[in-house]
């Protein structure tokens, strides 16, 4: 007689090639080797797919943003450099901050373009700020309701900086 893998409490007739278990013997089995039915997997799976949403919620709400907006900001010769956009119903306000660490360089000329949905709309040459001061560049313009994208070319000597904002249909 060959040798079973299942050891359970069955019938075995070699001549007829099958098994047969009683209807309680079969109400008793469960499909691990533990004891541990289906209930169980069912909660682990669902704690799974929780802790998966909450990554995806996580990826989607802080580090997705991070990645986005790293264009809206950069450095031109250690003077920091931030674009920003507000908008209303019918106007776009642009915005372009230069910050001068205390530490930082003397002013030199910085020549600022601003190009809108790939346009030149403003070219602008200015004194960078002071060590420990701030510059505002601003203006406005009236938006059509469509998306408008905005960027900004920065020149400072032979240093060269591009900034990108986008401002959605409202």
């Amino acid at each position: 007689m060959p040798n079973r893998i299942n050891k359970g409490p069955e019938i075995y007739d070699p001549d007829a090639l099958r098994v047969e278990y009683t209807r309680s013997e079969r109400e008793n089995m469960t499909r691990f080797v533990s004891g541990r039915n289906n209930q169980g997997t069912r909660k682990f799976s669902l704690r799974i797919l929780l802790l998966d949403i909450l990554l995806l919620c996580i990826i989607g709400g802080v580090i997705y943003p991070f990645i986005v907006g790293s264009n809206k900001t950069g450095k031109l010769d250690g003077i920091s450099c931030d674009l920003s956009l507000r908008s209303d119903d019918e106007t776009l306000y642009i915005s372009l901050t230069m910050e001068n660490p205390a530490d930082g360089t003397v002013p030199e000329a910085v020549e600022v373009e601003f190009f809108i949905n790939g346009q030149s709309v403003e070219k602008i040459s200015d004194l960078t700020p002071n060590p420990g001061e701030y510059r505002t560049i601003r203006f406005k313009m009236k938006r059509d309701g469509e998306k408008i994208g905005v960027n900004v070319i920065m020149n400072k000597g032979e240093e060269s900086l591009k900034l990108n904002a986008a401002a959605a249909a409202i």
